[in-house]
């Protein structure tokens, strides 16, 4: 299992955490909100798996910074499972600089954390930024 991959078109980012949750930034798609904010959509495979509430338990972690969960999007917008992830200027310099990254989930039924991100990715997630 990869634990980070880029497909072919460079436009979708999927970070695996365990073998049931991934978050998947699409490139594509750029928040309205500033360009501090990482989008993603939370992948549960398959879905009936687990029946947890996982969308405010879901981080990323950026060098050393402390751990930023996602957030639910705007009720307004059409998919339910998109997460936001605010970020500081310090977390965005740290990204930019490719430091490290993680992710996680936070829950007691499923506490996971990823392998370290590959570089790659962590370039490519920076280009939203």
């Amino acid at each position: 299992m990869t634990f980070s991959e880029i497909s072919d078109e460079n436009t979708n980012i999927q970070i695996n955490i365990g073998d049931k949750v991934s978050i998947l930034f699409d490139q594509s798609k750029k928040p309205n909100s500033s360009s501090k904010v990482l989008a993603a959509t939370l992948i549960i495979e398959p879905q009936e798996s687990i029946q947890l509430d996982l969308e405010d338990k879901v981080w990323i972690q950026i060098g050393e910074n402390i751990r930023v969960f996602g957030r639910k999007a705007d009720k307004d917008n059409d998919s339910q499972n998109e997460l936001l992830f605010d970020l500081d200027n310090i977390m965005i310099d740290d990204f930019k600089m490719t430091k490290m990254m993680y992710a996680g989930v936070n829950h007691p039924h499923y506490n996971l954390k990823s392998k370290e991100i590959n570089t790659s990715v962590i370039k490519e997630l920076a280009k939203q930024l």
